[in-house]
């Protein structure tokens, strides 16, 4: 089975916040199962996301799959922690996603 394609995600750090929507020439994003209950991973890159505030961090995702499905969860952490100090734009960026029950 493959993993599903995002059409749409969200993720709140109030007052940061980062978006990703799916359209032409933007490759497709997955939500990875980590192969434990509950447990996702997303890796975004340079282009695939915009973002205000810091695009790093915990915080609450929202996710509408390709075919539909809402999917909602809790950001628990993310790869780089934060972003390097030599950074001048988008970085690539892993999220750790719990799902909600």
């Amino acid at each position: 089975m493959s993993d599903p394609v995002i059409k749409y995600m969200f993720v709140d750090r109030a007052p940061a916040h980062l978006t990703y929507q799916a359209g032409d020439g933007t490759a497709p994003l997955y939500l990875e199962w980590e192969g434990r209950p509950g447990a996702f991973k997303v890796r975004l890159k340079p282009g695939q996301y915009s973002w205000a505030g810091n695009e790093t961090g915990d915080g609450t995702v929202t996710i509408e799959l390709e075919d539909g499905t809402p999917f909602t969860g809790v950001v628990v952490s993310s790869f780089p922690v934060s972003v390097p100090e030599d950074a001048f734009g988008p970085i690539d960026l892993e999220l750790n996603i719990q799902q909600d029950e």
